[in-house]
């Protein structure tokens, strides 16, 4: 259904859907093509039904596919097996141009070579963006203060959000126990909260001059962040969404719906949510980036798992497909993103012109992990264990030769050709 809604939606009279019908439509008059999609379902479960399709097309030199969409971490394995057109060599495209992602692009590259980039196109980054909600109702009832002027100030640092989140913390049933019942400072789950690591930019690798991607050290940023997420995950001022009663495989409907009602100050999880029945009736709510890791830190950063676009080796002309992809991001650049912003402030909120500004910061300054996007194959992501484990530094430590390794045989393999 998400791939649907941003790639290959009917012409409804719904705003989103028909901004997508009409760039699709606007690409095949300019160019005299048909965009077919072929859409498998599922993450990994779609995995090896991608690899057998792209493959079989790649090595008959049918060239059945002109590019490819898909999850970073669950497309990338694919460039192991040379299945993929390196785009520094493709001409039409413009990795400058603002409907590109460059960080990510910068990110995600590697022998010096360009498998993958991500842009416009690629809309999950725009609904998976991983952002702070904040209740206007607790806000107000605790006199927060004004918190859009907190980020705009520069102000919004973990120390200042920490602090909002104790100061709402509340025994509201009086039993003693803070649960769903009760007025916490922040709601999330155990894997989002481990993407503040893309928040403050914490790069635990380093791109070389040689194409090569080297491991860092465990640095003491990524200490100290794995200290705060620990302190914060193990107190009252924070409900992990996976464990409420009602939640069931990995279900945030739950969640929602408890900071909805009041249960919470602050929400940190994808954009998308602002698409949910429970948040699209509740009495108001604001959008704000993660906050910054100190006063020192010069952007808001905000992560994205990063959904990416790329042309299989083999195609019927490579040159069409480079046009075609680039016209695809910038026309989703122009006029589908402008209407998915309409959606996620189709809200209580909706004459809240601070929200929109808070939405471009975001969008501003995308970041996005190597370790993660590479995370499948490297054997592990040094972010799974962040807020989880009192010994993170052992641990990065203890898995660090492995996943050098791995990344060094990739590399190796790529450099073959």
């Amino acid at each position: 259904e998400q791939w649907q809604k941003f790639y290959n939606s009917e012409q409804t009279g719904e705003v989103l859907s028909d901004a997508v019908y009409a760039r699709n439509v606007t690409v095949e008059e300019r160019f005299d093509v048909k965009l077919d999609y072929q859409i498998f379902n599922g993450y990994t479960a779609g995995m090896t039904d991608v690899k057998t399709a792209l493959s079989g097309s790649v090595m008959s030199g049918g060239g059945d596919f002109d590019m490819i969409v898909g999850s970073s971490s669950y497309v990338i394995p694919l460039i192991a097996d040379k299945l993929l057109y390196d785009l520094d060599e493709a001409q039409y495209l413009d990795m400058s141009a603002p409907w590109w992602f460059q960080y990510v692009n910068e990110t995600i590259r590697i022998a010096n070579k360009q498998y993958f980039a991500s842009g416009s196109l690629n809309m999950l980054n725009y609904a998976w963006a991983v952002v702070m909600y904040f209740n206007k109702n607790v806000a107000e009832n605790y006199q927060i203060g004004d918190l859009y002027t907190c980020v705009q100030d520069g102000d919004w640092t973990w120390d200042t959000f920490s602090q909002m989140c104790e100061t709402v913390l509340t025994d509201t049933n009086g039993d003693q126990v803070y649960d769903w019942d009760d007025t916490v400072g922040l709601l999330s789950t155990d894997d989002y909260m481990s993407d503040m690591l893309f928040a403050y930019d914490c790069e635990d690798t380093t791109h070389n001059s040689d194409g090569t991607v080297t491991f860092n050290p465990v640095s003491e940023t990524l200490l100290t962040l794995n200290e705060r997420l620990y302190s914060m995950m193990q107190s009252d001022m924070f409900l992990n969404g996976y464990q409420h009663p009602d939640a069931q495989n990995a279900d945030y409907t739950p969640m929602i719906a408890a900071f909805a009602n009041d249960r919470a100050l602050f929400m940190y999880h994808r954009l998308e949510f602002t698409d949910s029945e429970a948040m699209r009736n509740m009495d108001g709510y604001g959008i704000l980036p993660a906050p910054k890791f100190d006063q020192h830190q010069e952007t808001y950063m905000t992560g994205v798992v990063s959904e990416i676009s790329g042309i299989p080796a083999v195609v019927p002309n490579i040159e069409m497909s480079a046009i075609i992809l680039e016209a695809m991001h910038f026309e989703t650049w122009k006029s589908v993103r402008p209407a998915y912003y309409d959606i996620a402030l189709k809200t209580k909120y909706t004459q809240d012109e601070a929200s929109g500004q808070m939405l471009d910061i975001i969008f501003e300054n995308l970041s996005a992990s190597f370790s993660y996007m590479y995370s499948r194959m490297l054997g592990g992501y040094p972010g799974n264990k962040l807020g989880a484990d009192e010994n993170y530094a052992s641990w990065y430590a203890s898995n660090q030769p492995k996943w050098q390794s791995a990344l060094d045989a990739l590399i190796e393999t790529i450099q073959e050709d």
